[in-house]
């Protein structure tokens, strides 16, 4: 991937993940769904804050930071176990799969790394991207015992800095919660612009509003309006926590992609579904005929039942309907 492409892909909210690009509009977080925020900021007139700049100050005082290619060894895996007891959500266990993924052999960018060391000892470090105008942040990993240094948060603050002295455009730390804070530290660089997909556009916004912005609740929302219409109004709401299954595999493509959607039987004893979703970037409401059914491995170790599979759409709506024609089929 060139400098160029990664910036392209960057803009357009894209992000790394292993050797991967990827985009959403909801994630699983906490065994739960959130909507999420893309995020960036921009360089050319950043400034720190006071509160910013003596965090700074901190850790350049009590610490050793150099900016250098990053690596992976046996100093990194075990800041980065440390990290683990107090990190949260689901993370892989092994920093090669965290910058490699399932492609160790094959960089597809071109990583740094903030290196912080009291004395010879590896404290904390963060990895991140060089585009050609933009800086893409990776991880930030810190020894829970040097907490209080608020680590995590300098190397974000290094990695801008970093990418003004660079001359950079921009600055991309990846996506906020909207229900969960746990990410909400990456809103404290202030300066923030958020890609509003809706327009294809980046929006400042000095105090961003996550419940405005938040796709989940927009889609609730627009889903609750259709069961206030006749054509809906005795639809059930089904909350489809499988709804990242269609990007695992090829195989699994057709498995509805929508985590949130209205639905009713086709007809009496049928394995066929109605189910209404609601795009949240085009604001279009969608009808699918789908097969409700059980996915199971070979072995049977793993079982998923309400899968809902897209067996073909059937309409789609700028406005709601009053009615809707019959669409079951023999």
């Amino acid at each position: 991937m060139t400098p160029e492409q990664l910036d392209d892909y960057l803009a357009k909210g894209w992000y790394r993940i292993g050797q991967h690009m990827i985009y959403c509009e909801y994630i699983s977080w906490k065994k739960s769904v959130n909507g999420v925020i893309w995020t960036r900021v921009p360089l050319e007139h950043y400034k720190l804050s006071k509160s910013l700049r003596r965090k700074h100050r901190k850790v350049e005082q009590n610490f050793t930071v150099t900016v250098k290619p990053a690596i992976v060894d046996e100093e990194h895996q075990r800041v980065y176990e440390r990290y683990l007891t107090v990190a949260p959500g689901e993370r892989s266990e092994d920093l090669n799969d965290v910058l490699y993924g399932t492609f160790p052999d094959r960089a597809l960018f071109d990583t740094w790394e903030v290196n912080i060391k009291k004395g010879d000892e590896l404290v904390a470090f963060s990895w991140f991207d060089k585009g050609a105008t933009s800086l893409q942040s990776i991880i930030g990993v810190y020894n829970p015992d040097y907490a209080s240094f608020g680590l995590g948060h300098y190397t974000m603050i290094k990695e801008i800095l970093t990418g003004i002295e660079l001359g950079m455009d921009y600055y991309y730390a990846g996506y906020v919660l909207c229900q969960d804070t746990t990410m909400h530290y990456k809103l404290s660089t202030g300066h923030i612009e958020f890609l509003d997909r809706t327009q294809h556009a980046w929006v400042k916004e000095d105090e961003l509003d996550v419940d405005t912005h938040d796709p989940l609740l927009r889609t609730e929302q627009a889903l609750e309006q259709a069961l206030d219409t006749p054509a809906f109004e005795d639809w059930d709401m089904y909350h489809n926590r499988h709804f990242e299954l269609s990007a695992y595999a090829p195989n699994l493509k057709n498995c509805m992609a929508y985590p949130l959607v209205l639905w009713r039987q086709e007809r009496e004893h049928s394995p066929f579904v109605l189910a209404l979703a609601w795009d949240s970037v085009t604001q279009d409401y969608e009808l699918l005929r789908c097969l409700r059914g059980v996915l199971a491995t070979p072995d049977g170790s793993i079982t998923i039942r309400d899968l809902f599979v897209v067996d073909r759409p059937l309409a789609m709506f700028t406005h709601l309907p009053d009615t809707l024609p019959d669409y079951s089929t023999e």
